[in-house]
């Protein structure tokens, strides 16, 4: 499998136009950059909104650039990712040319694997300008004082995984019995899942009040929260913000953030499987 995977991979790689993917990733990642300087003004500059092992306190502006950045990433990519995994599912017209690779003797999952690997391009070059942009900021000013540059690339690799995840399940839920796909289907439905994963611990909260103890019920809803898994390297409580205090009783008890890494490996295991 992994030797088909790797040969469908180098010819969808040649046939995709570099200076393309290159631009698109520019623009997002501006974008992203754009929408952190936003919400470091309007959510993370004042007293008391999230909290590090140096205590609760807004931060510098680097600081607070680095972490809505990366916040918005873990947000917004999977959805994008979603929309691109659906439309990696053969339409009509490319059925026939999958019939016809499939003669060379690949499989379908390392076909539709290669195409979506190629296509998901865009974000895996913005992921390494993000990675890039903070590590330098970390080896040169140290926005994160509880952090080393190591912590930005976990961070972007969670959300690498994440991406993964989301596009691997939007190319399965747009497939069809007949030739085919379904973009809207796959792709608002692994968004909707997405952004439940994200919101889980407000949407519980109603069973969690109701609990004398809901630590374990809180971090198993964060196990597959992709914010929160930028969240463990980078040594940050964004769940001990005064809006999450209003809207949630999670904050309240002593719960630990789970390890990144696995939650990376649930997202990636969601886009093999």
């Amino acid at each position: 499998m992994t030797e088909g995977l790797f040969a469908g991979l180098r010819r969808s790689w040649r046939g995709s136009s570099w200076q393309h993917d290159i631009r698109t990733a520019v623009i997002i990642f501006a974008f992203l950059l754009a929408l952190g300087g936003w919400l470091q003004r309007v959510w993370l500059n004042s007293g008391h909104q999230y909290s590090s092992s140096s205590g609760d306190n807004p931060g510098n502006f680097l600081q607070r650039w680095m972490v809505a950045e990366l916040i918005a990433s873990a947000i917004l990519l999977p959805i994008v990712a979603a929309l691109l995994g659906a439309l990696v599912q053969p339409d009509r017209q490319e059925a026939e040319e999958v019939r016809a690779t499939l003669l060379t003797r690949m499989r379908p999952i390392e076909i539709l694997g290669s195409r979506l690997l190629v296509k998901l391009r865009p974000i895996w070059l913005l992921l390494i300008l993000s990675t890039l942009l903070w590590s330098a900021v970390q080896l040169g000013w140290k926005a994160l004082p509880d952090a080393g540059w190591m912590a930005v690339c976990q961070a972007n690799l969670a959300i690498a995984c994440a991406v993964l995840g989301t596009a691997g399940s939007s190319l399965l839920f747009s497939s069809r019995s007949s030739p085919g796909r379904s973009v809207v289907r796959g792709a608002v439905l692994v968004t909707l899942l997405h952004l439940s994963s994200c919101l889980l611990v407000l949407i519980v909260n109603p069973i969690m009040a109701r609990q004398n103890n809901p630590i374990n019920l809180i971090q198993d809803t964060l196990l597959i929260n992709p914010v929160a898994a930028i969240s463990t390297p980078l040594k940050l409580d964004l769940l001990r913000t005064k809006w999450v205090y209003d809207h949630s009783v999670a904050p309240d008890y002593s719960f630990r953030y789970p390890r990144w890494w696995i939650s990376a490996l649930l997202f990636l295991g969601m886009g093999i499987f």
